[in-house]
């Protein structure tokens, strides 16, 4: 189960239609747990694309000028892996792998206080999509660490329920809600509780098989890929 401010923010979030006040309320939360700079990507394999970041102006302008968004390894690296990667100067030495260029971004963003931080990564439509969410302290990277030993579970919940509610505020999708079953939304409503297949089994009283039949069919007809997705898109269109 996710904390009282998490379930919190999800309800405040599932009642905004405004994009800029997702964003903020976004940035507030992590705020509070001392990642003062949010990085978002959604980049799609049509060539369409929607970035924010909170990150100081004057690193904004130098990134720009420097021209790295060619070569940022957050885009590279972090929004083409499954896994979550720590990102930011603190942890350079993990990535041997690096181009030259690629190194002095870090270095660089760690000048405006991008010292440490981690990735939460999501699946987009399309073989070329990538996308995720790149947060970042200034506190270095104790406070990550022991930060995400508590945290990190509903930290990337939080990061993909926020992407999927910015996206349906952004396209208006919340108007247009799928129909789910009455099992369908059981499974999902006991998997946002942490059950896996076996439990949710017992707890309905049906065969495991059936239990991934209803999700693979709430998953298609919510656009996701992931149980987690599909569990954030249900709470996001006000299904759960």
């Amino acid at each position: 189960m996710h904390s009282n401010e998490a379930q919190d923010l999800v309800h405040t979030i599932s009642n905004e239609t405004d994009l800029k006040s997702v964003w903020a309320k976004a940035c507030g939360y992590f705020s509070g747990h001392g990642f003062n700079s949010l990085i978002y990507a959604d980049i799609n394999s049509i060539g369409e694309s929607l970035i924010l970041s909170n990150a100081p102006t004057q690193w904004i302008e130098h990134y720009e000028a420097s021209g790295y968004a060619s070569c940022d390894p957050f885009f590279k690296y972090c929004c083409n892996t499954y896994g979550s990667l720590r990102t930011g100067s603190a942890y350079l030495s993990r990535y041997k792998y690096l181009q030259p260029k690629e190194r002095q971004l870090i270095l660089d963003a760690s000048e405006a206080g991008l010292t440490a931080g981690f990735s939460s990564v999501f699946r987009t439509n399309g073989t070329n999509g990538c996308g995720g969410w790149n947060i970042l302290s200034d506190a270095g990277s104790e406070h990550v660490d022991q930060v995400l030993q508590d945290r990190e579970a509903e930290f990337h919940f939080l990061a993909n329920f926020l992407h999927l509610r910015m996206k349906d505020v952004a396209l208006h999708a919340h108007s247009s809600a799928p129909v789910l079953t009455r099992r369908e939304l059981e499974c999902l409503k006991w998997l946002s509780a942490g059950l896996r297949t076996a439990e949710l089994a017992d707890k309905l009283a049906i065969s495991g098989p059936t239990v991934e039949f209803h999700i693979k069919n709430a998953r298609e007809k919510l656009s996701a890929k992931t149980r987690e997705q599909a569990v954030a898109r249900a709470v996001s269109l006000k299904l759960l």
